[in-house]
């Protein structure tokens, strides 16, 4: 099993025919830190991500908004023999079949997990930086996604 770490990458507008519209995970276990999966599409599973085969993944300080995908949620994470997944410092909000779901969703409002909008000043991109006074600025977690503030 690989284990790749993707840090400090945004995912804008991407698509897949089945699963993983940014990013499709098979047999991997990937460390996501300060990554941004916005307004990607999947014709079946996990509109932004799609981990399969004993997952183990990690989601660490990111921001998974405003995905859409045909069943399943945004962020896919099937139960296939033992899940071991966490989810630190992470927005997940707005995404097309729930947010905080199953099997997942006992990390809502816990270890600095929020689903408030990030207030993205601009979400046509190509940066995706934060309006001043996003909730993805905190003081405990620090910046969610691959951008800081930087409206202009």
């Amino acid at each position: 099993m690989s284990t790749p770490l993707i840090e400090n990458c945004t995912f804008h507008r991407n698509t897949a025919a089945t699963d993983g519209g940014a990013l499709s995970c098979i047999n991997a276990a990937p460390k996501c830190i300060n990554c941004t999966f916005v307004d990607n599409v999947a014709g079946r599973w996990g509109g932004a991500l799609y981990v399969d085969f004993q997952p183990r993944i990690r989601l660490i300080n990111s921001i998974i908004a405003f995905n859409t995908q045909g069943e399943g949620g945004s962020l896919w994470i099937r139960e296939y023999f033992q899940s071991d997944f966490r989810i630190k410092c992470c927005d997940i909000y707005g995404n097309a079949g729930g947010d905080w779901i199953h099997p997942y969703e006992g990390y809502y409002g816990y270890l600095g997990n929020i689903a408030s909008d990030p207030c993205f000043c601009n979400q046509e991109g190509p940066a995706l930086t934060l309006e001043e006074g996003s909730p993805c600025l905190t003081d405990s977690c620090g910046t969610m996604g691959a951008w800081s503030v930087g409206c202009e």
